[in-house]
């Protein structure tokens, strides 16, 4: 997959109890494909149209890795600078939720803007 542009939205990822339930709704009623992802015990699931590998989102257990992840859709922000933007956040209100992550050589972090609502940014 190509890296999307700073700005853009990289990824979406719905984090939920029942992440089957949501994979089969979704599946019914937009007609995404799915592929699952060994979480050590149970399956996370990537959400792709009908190409192969063509990844749209994530289907994730709110449990693991995820168990902080607040419930709902999350969307990720490509940043051109990490640590500044995580500065920035803090800076103008926002926060941080829990501790930076990684998936080989991207970082990501869960924020909170002045308003409340969450979303990650990746750099």
């Amino acid at each position: 997959m190509k890296k999307p542009n700073n700005g853009a939205i990289a990824w979406h990822d719905l984090t939920v109890r029942n992440a089957e339930k949501l994979r089969d709704f979704y599946k019914t009623v937009v007609g995404w494909q799915f592929s699952g992802i060994d979480m050590g015990g149970y399956e996370d699931y990537v959400m792709m149209t009908s190409k192969p590998k063509d990844g749209v989102a994530g289907v994730c257990h709110k449990r693991g890795p995820n168990k902080d992840v607040p419930k709902g859709w999350m969307m990720y922000i490509q940043v051109k600078n990490f640590s500044q933007s995580l500065s920035s956040c803090k800076k103008k209100g926002g926060r941080q939720l829990g501790k930076t992550r990684s998936m080989g050589k991207m970082k990501f972090a869960y924020l909170k803007d002045p308003e409340g609502n969450t979303f990650a940014i990746v750099g």
